[in-house]
């Protein structure tokens, strides 16, 4: 494969922090509003159904993208990639479960209600950290964080993508590499085939295939970009052969390049097209696969568009698009228990601003568990490293 030299746009990183927000705010959004029991005339099941594929297709592109850019470093090898993904995923679930523990056991020692014995215990809250829950094993998620059915399913194909690139410099005796190929091989199966809840591992599977189209785009944008500058080069030394000015012809060039290879803006209105598609399709009832061919499309061509559009983001907008992402993995992790509580607890309330108090309170409590995890996880993973001299 070409090397990796593909670096993000200022546009296309703040882009894809702002679709990450997007839809991790629709899903606490969706889970709020079917908790509150809201009357909105929307079928949540289906939105639900189509924001998780989009997570899935752009947490492939950007665990591709940073793999791919760290793998020429000769010292870069699968521990520090483990710890890494580790430092990111973990400490935010172990402080999220032990609020959803502590939130879960106010309202159910209130309530007088029971949990069932295999979904709030001990045994059931550690292999929900290690990330088995929801699998062929068997494994519920603890307490009521139903949501993190997906966490296994990112976690296990990281550690088995990471692996097959990383793997055979880590190891020096290939039959060692393979044993590990074939633990992780097995784990992905037993992950991707094991939500019995849904009836069926079908659309599993095409999470995994959406996972796997970004890891294909990461690589195949690598190779636009490098057909892209291959021809701004050769365009720039074919220009200084006439003995011009080399630095006015090179502006005049790249801005005639990308008004006729990119910012004729046919792939931003390629984009909006196959977004309009996919949003308005929630009317009707299509096979998922088209909804994932939609927006398989659709995040293709904005992704072209935003990597080389001469558009920026007010600063102000980038900076309040950076602190919304920077905690959306905790949202993500605490919002159903914190819903859950709330509708339970204060059922009486106005339905409206019953599911205002829970959304502030989400972002609010997502916001102080991320400050000691997810928005320090660089420190974290570098005390790791540095703790076990990789």
């Amino acid at each position: 494969m070409r090397d990796y030299t593909f670096r993000f746009s200022e546009t296309l990183s703040t882009t894809l922090n702002l679709l990450r927000v997007v839809a991790i705010h629709n899903i606490v959004i969706v889970h709020g509003i079917a908790m509150t029991q809201l009357n909105i005339s929307i079928n949540l099941g289906l939105i639900g159904a189509l924001t998780f594929p989009f997570l899935f297709l752009l947490s492939g592109f950007l665990i591709t993208h940073s793999v791919l850019s760290k793998i020429k470093e000769n010292t870069y090898n699968f521990p520090k990639f483990l710890i890494t993904r580790v430092s990111r995923i973990i400490p935010p679930l172990v402080v999220g479960l032990i609020l959803t523990a502590f939130i879960d056991g106010i309202w159910a020692t209130f309530m007088g209600f029971e949990f069932p014995s295999e979904t709030y215990n001990i045994p059931t809250f550690f292999l929900n950290i290690i990330l088995l829950n929801n699998s062929a094993f068997g494994v519920p998620s603890f307490g009521t964080s139903f949501q993190l059915w997906t966490l296994p399913m990112f976690f296990w194909s990281y550690l088995f993508f990471g692996w097959i690139l990383l793997g055979l410099r880590t190891t020096k005796k290939k039959y060692s590499y393979f044993i590990i190929l074939g633990f992780f091989t097995f784990m992905v199966i037993m992950i991707f085939c094991g939500p019995w809840y849904r009836g069926g591992f079908k659309g599993d599977i095409t999470l995994l295939f959406t996972w796997v189209c970004g890891v294909f785009f990461s690589i195949l944008i690598n190779e636009i970009n490098f057909f892209i500058q291959k021809k701004k080069k050769s365009s720039i030394i074919n220009l200084k052969n006439f003995n011009t000015q080399p630095n006015l012809l090179q502006g005049q060039f790249t801005n005639s390049t990308h008004i006729r290879i990119i910012k004729s803006k046919f792939f931003l209105w390629a984009a909006l097209f196959f977004i309009f598609f996919f949003l308005i399709g929630s009317l009707f009832y299509i096979d998922l696969l088209e909804y994932i061919l939609l927006l398989v499309f659709s995040f293709f061509f904005l992704l072209i568009y935003t990597q080389y559009t001469s558009y920026t983001y007010p600063e102000k907008v980038k900076k309040l698009i950076s602190f919304m992402a920077s905690y959306s993995y905790s949202i993500y992790i605490i919002h159903y228990s914190i819903f859950n509580f709330l509708s339970l607890f204060f059922g009486t309330i106005n339905d409206i601003l019953l599911f205002l108090i829970g959304y502030i309170s989400c972002n609010l409590l997502s916001l102080g568990v991320a400050s000691i995890t997810e928005k320090k996880y660089h420190k974290i993973s570098a005390f790791m490293l540095k703790k076990l001299n990789l």
